[in-house]
Parts: C-alpha cells; structure tokens; sequence
C-alpha cells in the first residue's frame, strides 16, 4: 500500500499568518543622527521635553503619530547606551553585570557573558522616530 504524502499550503499558512499578526498601529522609522543640530532638518520633529525610557518614545510615536527627536539627556544610562546615544564604559558595563547578577541571571559570569553578546550600536548625538508612513525620514 502507497503512503499519502501530504502537501504544504503555504500559502494558506500565509494568510494564517498574516490574520494572527495584524498589527494595531502603523509601523514607525527610526534614525539615528550623527549630530543632534540635524534634527532641525527633520519636518515636524518635536524634540522630546522630559526624561523617559526609550521604549516609550516608539509607543508615543505609534499612538500619537508624532515624530519625535531625542538625545542622550532625555534616557538613563542604560537606554541611552544601548540605543547608541551615549558611549559603552566598562564601569557602566561592570554596573549592569552587577545589576542583572541579581535579577535577571543566575550570577555576575552569566550577566558578563549575556553582556558581552549584546551587539554595540555605534554612537550618535540624536534619534529620531517617526511614523514611516510620514516620510518625514528620507
């Protein structure tokens, strides 16, 4: 007796997909300036006022569909680095290892090894998000 091969509908499992990741809002454009003077070239950037994390500024731009600037002086230390608007410091690092040691990770080698795979962005003065469909950054 001959087995039954079943076939794949991929795309039947496309639109599957497609459905279960209908996004809510509109995607967003992320720039990163090498100097911060460059955002007045930017249409309808609104420079960020206040302190914040960084994850806050995607979710102001998505909800609100500003575009936003912002520079090292609006993040702590830890979203300004990672997000490359301030420089990577062993005592920052050395800070985080301990940090994470004792919340995130099992011990400080754990934290250094986690630490250490984290990809470096290189540094900027400014970011800039905006609603992509915008166009505000070319």
């Amino acid at each position: 007796m001959k087995k039954e091969t079943s076939k794949t509908d991929w795309a039947g499992l496309t639109r599957d997909i497609e459905n279960l990741l209908r996004l809510k809002t509109s995607p967003i454009a992320y720039k990163r300036l090498e100097k911060a003077k460059e955002m007045d070239t930017i249409p309808e950037v609104t420079p960020l006022d206040r302190r914040a994390t960084f994850c806050q500024v995607p979710a102001l731009v998505r909800t609100m569909g500003l575009t936003v600037g912002a520079t090292r002086d609006n993040f702590g230390e830890r979203c300004a680095r990672i997000n490359g608007l301030a420089p990577t410091t062993k005592s920052q690092v050395a800070w985080e290892v301990d940090a994470f040691a004792t919340t995130w990770f099992a011990d400080a080698e754990e934290a250094r090894k986690q630490m250490a795979a984290y990809p470096l962005v290189p540094f900027s003065e400014a970011a800039v998000l905006a609603p992509l469909a915008s166009g505000n950054l070319r």
